[in-house]
């Protein structure tokens, strides 16, 4: 699905931000390597006694960032690290495919919620449980497990359902990565919107949907500043686009 936000230039950090860049494989290990410093020394700086790191991964749909979590999480509970990690995707927190249903049918002239993928078709109240949770897993009295839902895109002929199989974490836990496309993203101001739309009128617009669609996204994204303001930091991966380098054999005679 087409990203709504596209034409916003970027979005405002309230973290200590690392952006990382990838492109073809060849930068996959120096971008989880950088990753993997950032992430090793602000947990040396420290988050306070009982608590875990919690990092969030933000990039483009097709960005990597799903496959370089795995592998920096990989990296983080390997020797030398050897460090306990939750790895959470915002995917796993959609909504029930019932709920989907629900949402598309209550916004039936917005294309952005006719889906999973935009704010307001993810399980605030539970993701929000489920982080606040992990925050504290680590205290005396806490419970000492979490269980994360799992979702299933293959399922309902590709739109997606949680499965009764959960991802269980257990205390001690070091580090919490939680990745997705909008991870970290804040609602701008309406008037914000209004101007961009203004600004954007011609044939070479870079609004697909209607400025109503937009509006609506924005403001389902304000409950989702909560899970936000559990983080510790923001990593934003970006992407390379490469041209193919001309092969100076093939000049001339």
């Amino acid at each position: 699905m087409s990203d709504p936000w596209a034409a916003f230039d970027g979005f405002q950090s309230p973290f200590h931000l690392g952006t990382f860049l990838t492109g073809f494989s060849v930068m996959t290990e120096p971008a989880v390597c950088c990753m993997l410093r950032h992430v090793l020394e602000h947990r040396r700086r420290g988050v306070g006694p009982n608590k875990p790191l919690i990092v969030g991964v933000q990039g483009p749909q097709g960005s990597g960032k799903t496959y370089l979590t795995t592998i920096l999480r990989d990296e983080l509970i390997s020797p030398p690290n050897n460090l306990s990690v939750a790895l959470i995707s915002l995917d796993d927190l959609y909504l029930p495919h019932s709920e989907l249903v629900r949402v598309a049918d209550g916004h039936p002239l917005n294309p952005l919620l006719q889906g999973r993928g935009q704010p307001g078709t993810h399980d605030v109240s539970l993701g929000t449980k489920i982080l606040d949770s992990l925050r504290r897993i680590n205290e005396p009295e806490a419970e000492g497990t979490v269980s994360i839902p799992i979702f299933d895109k293959s399922l309902h002929s590709g739109e997606g359902d949680r499965i009764q199989k959960t991802t269980v974490v257990n205390r001690p836990l070091d580090v919490i990565i939680v990745e997705g496309w909008c991870t970290g993203f804040y609602p701008v101001l309406p008037e914000t919107i209004e101007k961009r739309y203004a600004e954007s009128r011609g044939p070479r617009s870079s609004f697909a949907y209607r400025k109503e669609d937009v509006h609506e996204i924005n403001e389902l994204l304000r409950p989702y500043v909560h899970w936000w303001s559990t983080f510790d930091t923001l990593i934003q991966v970006d992407c390379l686009r490469f041209s193919p380098v001309p092969d100076p054999s093939s000049h001339g005679s």
